[in-house]
C-alpha cells in the first residue's frame, strides 16, 4: 500500500515517518491517538495537520502492524522447521541434543 502523506528522509528527524514532511511523527500523532485524543483535538493540538493525515497514520501503523505480525509468525514457522529438520538429522545419526 502506498501512502502519499507519509514520508521518509533521513536528513530530517533521523529517517523517521513522519506527516508529509511536517518533522510531525507519526509516531506522535498516532501516540495522541493512542492516549484517547480524537481527530478535532489533534488538530488542535497540530494545526498543520490535516484530517486525511490522522486517516493516513491510523493506516499506516495498521499496515505496518500486520506486516510486522505476518513476518513474525513466518520466523516462527521457519524456526519450527528447521528445528524438527535437525532433530530428524541428529536422530538418523544417532546424536542427541536435547534442546535446539
Amino acid at each position: 500500500m502506498q501512502f502519499a502523506r507519509i514520508t521518509t528522509n533521513p536528513q530530517k528527524m533521523g529517517g523517521v515517518p513522519c506527516i508529509r514532511s511536517l518533522r510531525i511523527p507519526v509516531t506522535t500523532v498516532f501516540g495522541m491517538f493512542a492516549d484517547g485524543m480524537r481527530d478535532q483535538e489533534i488538530l488542535q493540538a497540530l494545526p498543520d495537520l490535516e484530517a486525511e493525515d490522522i486517516q493516513e497514520v491510523l493506516q499506516y501503523v495498521a499496515t505496518t502492524l500486520r506486516v510486522n505480525s505476518e513476518a513474525q509468525g513466518l520466523k516462527e514457522v521457519v524456526q519450527q522447521t528447521v528445528k524438527e529438520t535437525m532433530n530428524n538429522v541428529l536422530k538418523k545419526e544417532k546424536i542427541t541434543f536435547l534442546n535446539l
